[in-house]
């Protein structure tokens, strides 16, 4: 789904033709579409579609599958898109056997310190336990000056 309008000072989303887009979905795309992550559940109906997609959406687009990954700050795959209809998953690294796919929600993870990192992802409103927002004392420091 690509429902983002690019005009004017600013970058929006047409709220019409992304209602237009989920209706046009199959059933089950839908369901699946609708079972993806809305940071207000209770908010208006009216606007769950745009909350969804808003929340969910990597690159240019949202992509029912890869929405599924969850974040990392030190992420195992990331998205590319020639073309914003198909993504691609590119391992960054080997990953073992039974390992989450992780991706970065964020764009610029590598070059922002902790804090930097935490502020951000307040936008989806968790904390992150990976491996680097895990770090402590010296490696902490260490990994911020990078």
């Amino acid at each position: 789904l690509n429902a983002r309008v690019v005009g004017g000072r600013e970058d929006f989303h047409n709220t019409s033709f992304l209602n237009r887009q989920v209706g046009s979905l199959s059933v089950e795309d839908r369901k699946e579409f609708l079972s993806l992550n809305d940071l207000e559940p209770d908010g208006p109906a009216e606007m769950k579609n745009e909350r969804i997609y808003v929340n969910n959406t990597f690159l240019d687009g949202l992509y029912l599958k890869s929405a599924r990954m969850n974040h990392s700050c030190k992420p195992n795959v990331m998205l590319s898109s020639d073309d914003t209809v198909h993504a691609e998953i590119v391992a960054l690294r080997d990953i073992l056997v039974g390992e989450e796919i992780m991706v970065s929600y964020l764009r610029t993870s590598a070059l922002e310190t902790k804090n930097e990192r935490s502020e951000k992802i307040k936008n989806w409103k968790f904390v992150c336990n990976c491996e680097l927002c895990c770090l402590k004392g010296e490696d902490q420091e260490k990994n911020d000056q990078k």
